[in-house]
């Protein structure tokens, strides 16, 4: 917890000790609670909702059972996923934006790649976070929308309850919590990388954008 709050309060403070020995971790563990929330909404999603016959798995929900169609459980495990594919390629392109301003010029520095990797994990601690609210409201919203009672009625289901506006109100949490991610990530690559800090944030500003696409589209 101390760790947290030296993050939360002074991340130049935590990547400096940080970069030292990074962890793994914990970072890896953070990343995956960014992406976690969005299994936990499609799993919410899923267990009010009605499905055509078709091959499926069951599983126990307090003292209800749920039935979940094989291929969209695949598909929820694997959307859980992409949380880590961005962790990789965010840390790749900041590398490689960063490259003409570091003392290192275009020699690859293994160490200082892979530091930047571990230590960019802790920025995605504001997603984790804004996440939890997001999956909080979801809950609200399958308590306020009429619960599907056809298969065709589903679709219509999970559309209401994104839209109420519990859940939309996130998006404005979401979009606050991706400029912070933003600073954590641009802090992590100026002390890694020995760059301007103007620099570094100029480096992560596509990482933050690409988050907030379905607001610029």
């Amino acid at each position: 917890m101390w760790s947290l709050r030296t993050l939360v309060s002074n991340p130049r403070s935590f990547f400096a000790v940080e970069s030292s020995s990074p962890r793994r971790l914990q970072p890896a563990v953070v990343v995956g609670a960014a992406g976690l929330s969005t299994l936990l909404g499609s799993l919410l999603l899923i267990s009010y909702s009605l499905f055509p016959e078709q091959e499926s798995l069951a599983y126990a929900l307090g003292r209800t059972v749920v039935e979940v169609p094989v291929r969209l459980l695949r598909g929820t495990i694997v959307s859980f996923g992409h949380i880590y594919v961005y962790w990789i390629v965010f840390v790749v392109v900041f590398y490689l934006l960063t490259t003409p301003f570091s003392g290192d010029g275009w020699t690859f520095d293994r160490r200082e790649a892979t530091t930047l990797l571990w230590l960019g994990g802790w920025g995605f601690l504001p997603v984790a976070l804004s996440g939890l609210v997001w999956f909080a409201m979801m809950v609200v919203g399958t308590q306020v929308v009429a619960h599907p009672e056809t298969v065709a009625e589903t679709e219509r289901f999970w559309q209401a309850v994104q839209q109420t506006p519990y859940v939309r109100a996130t998006q404005y949490l979401n979009v606050g919590a991706t400029v912070w991610a933003g600073y954590l990530w641009a802090t992590s690559l100026a002390t890694v990388r020995d760059v301007d800090l103007k620099i570094a944030l100029a480096s992560v500003l596509p990482a933050v954008l690409y988050l907030n696409r379905h607001l610029l589209l």
